[in-house]
């Protein structure tokens, strides 16, 4: 896993190559669920977080993963 150490007593040397390489870390994660929905053959949003159905017509809100993408999802009326 990557990682890195932020707590360097003597300071931390941040450049656009740290900056870019947690990037990749990040992308790499997202990347990773897409992954697993086609793994099972699934094309539908996945739920990662919230998203619970509240009333007769109502979703709360949360994030979803999409089309290669982690997505916010209001909540509101789905009918």
């Amino acid at each position: 896993m990557r990682n890195v150490n932020f707590n360097d007593l003597g300071g931390f040397p941040l450049t656009q190559d740290t900056l870019s390489w947690l990037q990749g870390r990040d992308n790499e994660i997202i990347n990773a669920f897409g992954k697993i929905g086609k793994a099972v053959g699934n094309t539908d949003p996945i739920v990662l977080y919230g998203c619970y159905k509240t009333g007769a017509t109502t979703v709360s809100e949360g994030y979803i993963f999409y089309n290669g993408e982690v997505l916010y999802f209001p909540g509101g009326d789905y009918g």
